[in-house]
């Protein structure tokens, strides 16, 4: 068994820019963006807790403001974002419209079946 030698064992710990966490989550920035501007791996800051609970709360608050501001705009009468949150909050949707391929197709028929009745009709 090896002696102690009074000396850390392993690399030294990774000390983590708190403040920098959250002011890099406040603006959307993800965890591997995160961990290359603190040179470090992405793994390393998802084994803090504190960097986690960081994380979520400054993204959390990030969408909050970008939805705050969004409904501002759509209640300021702007009718874009109100078309855009209409159709992620209540469901809503363009309408659709399908060609169904088939009448045409019956039509088509029906119209050919009359001109050659016609055709027909004329000979005799």
């Amino acid at each position: 068994m090896a002696k102690p030698t009074g000396k850390p064992n392993g690399r030294p710990k990774k000390i983590i820019d708190y403040q920098l966490v959250e002011d890099l989550a406040s603006i959307f920035c993800t965890q591997e963006e995160i961990a290359s501007i603190m040179k470090c791996d992405v793994r390393t800051l998802q084994r803090d807790d504190e960097f986690c609970r960081l994380y979520i709360k400054n993204i959390d608050n990030a969408k909050s403001s970008l939805r705050r501001v969004q409904y501002k705009k759509a209640m300021s009468g702007n009718t874009t974002m109100l078309i855009w949150l209409g159709k992620q909050y209540l469901g809503q949707s363009d309408k659709v419209v399908v060609d169904n391929q088939a009448d045409a197709i019956k039509s088509a028929t029906e119209i050919v079946a009359k001109v050659r009745e016609l055709a027909v009709d004329s000979n005799e």
